[in-house]
């Protein structure tokens, strides 16, 4: 019986020195926000230089098939929280913007904090959102076929916003 309390004893605590080297000190205060010109910019760029920036959307793959910002990828916290390691496909760029819909922006600061936690190098977080890409005239994409989404309803300051179904020009245009 005491073998047994003992061996309890020692997984616990292995256990629990496992878990808390597991633990990491990222909290918002090492987030790193990118603001739309400067994304802008970066979304530009990669018809010159492809492994600059790369844009994930960790929404529900429904809601990032219908509409995403152009070029994104589509990374889900829970796919992200069974990796340990760095995907060499994401180190191939140099920079890792993470987006949500707008400045609630939950998924994507978990997102944002999991990709540091893995030590990538230069992780970002777009806090405005497919919602300022478009408020910007700036166009988002889907995947064809794909079921729209309503409208959400616009932010008191966005009353003049575009719904989700009107067409708007692309990157380097202003809106129309």
């Amino acid at each position: 019986m005491n073998k047994v309390r003992v061996l309890t004893c020692v997984g616990l605590a292995a256990a629990a020195l496992f878990l808390g080297a597991c633990e990491t000190n990222i909290t918002d205060k090492d987030i790193k926000p990118i603001e739309l010109a400067e994304l802008r910019a970066m979304v530009n760029e990669r018809a010159k230089n492809p492994d600059r920036v790369v844009l994930i959307d960790p929404r529900s793959r429904k809601r990032f098939e219908a509409e995403r910002l152009p070029g994104a990828i589509n990374l889900r916290l829970p796919d992200l929280n069974k990796v340990r390691k760095r995907d060499p496909k994401l180190e191939e760029f140099s920079t890792l913007v993470v987006y949500d819909a707008d400045r609630s922006a939950i998924l994507a600061r978990s997102v944002t904090k999991k990709l540091l936690e893995l030590e990538y190098d230069e992780v970002r977080l777009f806090f405005g959102g497919i919602r300022e890409w478009k408020a910007a005239g700036l166009e988002t994409e889907s995947t064809p076929g794909a079921e729209p989404l309503e409208a959400p309803a616009p932010d008191k300051g966005n009353a003049g916003e575009k719904s989700a179904s009107e067409a708007t020009p692309p990157v380097d245009s202003p809106a129309r």
